[in-house]
């Protein structure tokens, strides 16, 4: 027993010096621990949405963690739909606020929440729960550039 204790504290006394490296050269050598899908992961999603607008947002509305946005049609750009939308029309986004998280997290980029009287480009799908709402369809880059030349791989 006594030379399991002796051996427990010997491998310990050379450990000791390994970690404390470790823990003071980390922050240093690595980046943020920050992982984000690759952007090919977006132009994917950002593709095979249902309609690409061009919308003003015209209210939104907070209750808990949804977000509900009210926006103007200024322009498609692309639509898959049954019942085509028009330039000029209102229609509803709902979805999911970002929860915090602390710095570090890991995992994909949040939707943003918009703001009234923002105009953004919002790549979109129909909500399967509600008649005539929208949801973002790419995720954090559901709204901004378009990401849909992006193949895996490339730029």
């Amino acid at each position: 027993m006594a030379a399991s204790i002796r051996l427990r504290a010997s491998l310990l006394a050379l450990a000791s010096p390994c970690i404390a490296a470790c823990i003071t050269c980390a922050p240093v050598l690595t980046p943020a621990a920050r992982a984000e899908l690759p952007p090919y992961v977006y132009a994917d999603e950002q593709r095979q949405a249902e309609v690409v607008l061009r919308l003003r947002v015209l209210s939104t509305l907070r209750r808990r963690d949804q977000l509900t946005v009210q926006a103007q049609v200024l322009a498609i750009q692309r639509q898959r739909l049954a019942r085509p939308l028009k330039v000029g029309q209102t229609i509803t986004l709902r979805y999911g606020l970002p929860i915090w998280r602390r710095q570090g997290w890991v995992g994909p980029s949040p939707v943003p929440v918009l703001k009234t009287g923002e105009e953004v480009t919002a790549w979109l799908d129909r909500d399967p729960a509600t008649t005539g709402r929208f949801r973002p369809a790419a995720g954090g880059l559901s709204f901004g550039p378009s990401l849909e030349a992006t193949v895996e791989g490339g730029p």
